[in-house]
């Protein structure tokens, strides 16, 4: 018999069999097995947010790179010209990164 792949929600299986009285009773098939958490729930968010920001300043820094070197390319000092819209569109690629929803 070939195992089912089951998506990550699935939590448990559970088939409900009469027996011959007539009673019937739940006779559980598949239950995911809870992860261990190594650290307690309100630090585990904590390090949730920090590897969020991280990612952002990651994403703010490559996205300004790009845009600095693009301004220097096309202009004479470019990077120094277009360094105030540069930021800006490097700080919005940055929050992005950063969703509330995904500390759940």
């Amino acid at each position: 018999m070939q195992a089912i792949r089951l998506g990550n929600k699935v939590v448990s299986i559970t088939v409900l069999q009469q027996n011959a009285a007539g009673d019937v009773t739940p006779v559980v098939l598949f239950e995911r097995k809870q992860k261990n958490s190594r650290s307690t729930p309100v630090l585990g968010t904590i390090e949730k947010v920090l590897e969020q920001m991280m990612d952002a300043e990651i994403e703010f820094m490559d996205s300004y790179r790009r845009r600095s070197k693009d301004s220097s390319r096309k202009k004479r000092d470019g990077w120094l010209v277009d360094i105030g819209p540069n930021v800006f569109r490097a700080a919005r690629d940055g929050m992005k990164k950063i969703r509330v929803e995904r500390l759940v």
